[in-house]
């Protein structure tokens, strides 16, 4: 919704003083300030222009930080609703100016704003749904396409976060292992982005991740979380390690941690053959006991298409297995929200 401002009377004669007035109404509250270049506070550090976008024909001068950048109006205008409002304003005959446009100094970071022109002139990177969005352009999408309304690029970067933490969890230890690092290292800022722009459905892989870390309340990231999403942090790890303890011990899971009507599906393993009931033992025992960070998904997912552990069990036992581990997998990723108190 556009920000409302008061009238102006007379636009084609409006002064310098009425214009960076104006501007002001249109952008409080959104950490943007319009400053002489020559006075502000902040020139002792002289910006350096921008080598990529300071273009000859540019219509104004955008200053973020330690870069100037020489653009086009109509760009900005044409993806921007705040800037529209902004320019529709129109342009005053003296005052804050460089090389003879409007000058206009943001409280950005100048490393957002490279990522946001460059997809403004280029359409690059190109949200496709298969494409690999590096994590801090797309905060970088998320943050201005939200201070600056730019309903597209909000679309295209809330959906790729979506993908890059799927609700259900899975998919992600069924891609590539770069996509499954780079979404681990980055959980606690999509917690912080979630929260920030309504974004709920990255949650359960964001705290799940978080999770899996050998202390997740010493995760180097935690400290950066909300006190409230730092105690739903640590009450979700708790349940999974009790989990992960009972599938460990052969203990039934205990009935307040299951969703109301839920049958546990208890592995007997009795019914295993000798040698499948010790290669299922030998797996899951190791697999927890020698990872520092442990993900009881990762290990389901992986034993249930691991081929070669298939191989080694016999066919009854294997089909035996496999519905206990889909069982199991089903149940945690609806359990998530549930444990982590969301």
């Amino acid at each position: 919704m556009p920000i409302q401002t008061e009238p102006i009377e007379a636009i084609d004669s409006i002064t310098p003083t009425a214009f960076s007035q104006a501007m002001r109404n249109i952008l409080i509250g959104h950490d943007t300030t319009i400053r002489d270049p020559d006075t502000s506070s902040s020139s002792q550090t002289r910006p350096q222009p921008s080598l990529d976008f300071w273009l000859e024909t540019g219509d104004i001068v955008l200053r973020v930080e330690y870069l100037i950048f020489k653009i086009h109006k109509n760009t900005l205008a044409e993806h921007s609703i705040i800037f529209s409002d902004m320019l529709n304003l129109g342009v005053p005959m003296a005052g804050e100016q460089v090389e003879g446009v409007p000058y206009v100094e943001l409280q950005d970071s100048a490393g957002d704003w490279i990522e946001l022109l460059k997809w403004m002139y280029t359409g690059l990177p190109s949200y496709h749904e298969d494409s690999v969005i590096p994590f801090s352009t797309l905060k970088a999408h998320l943050s201005l396409s939200y201070k600056y309304e730019i309903p597209v690029l909000q679309d295209y970067s809330q959906r790729s976060l979506e993908r890059m933490f799927p609700r259900q969890i899975v998919p992600l230890y069924l891609g590539s292992p770069a996509t499954l690092l780079a979404a681990t290292m980055h959980a606690a800022d999509a917690i912080m982005l979630s929260r920030r722009y309504d974004i709920p459905l990255v949650l359960p892989a964001a705290f799940y991740l978080m999770s899996c870390n050998s202390s997740p309340m010493q995760h180097p990231d935690a400290n950066t979380l909300h006190h409230l999403d730092l105690g739903r942090l640590e009450t979700g790890s708790d349940a999974l390690s009790q989990i992960t303890s009972s599938l460990l011990t052969g203990v039934p899971i205990p009935a307040s941690m299951l969703p109301e009507s839920t049958e546990t599906f208890q592995l007997d393993l009795t019914a295993l053959c000798s040698r499948c009931r010790e290669v299922w033992r030998t797996s899951l025992d190791k697999d927890c006991r020698s990872r520092s960070n442990f993900s009881l998904l990762q290990f389901l997912v992986a034993n249930t298409i691991n081929q070669a552990l298939s191989d080694s069990q016999c066919s009854n036992c294997a089909v035996l297995v496999n519905e206990w581990r889909r069982w199991h997998i089903n149940l945690i990723i609806s359990c998530i929200p549930i444990w982590f108190k969301f």
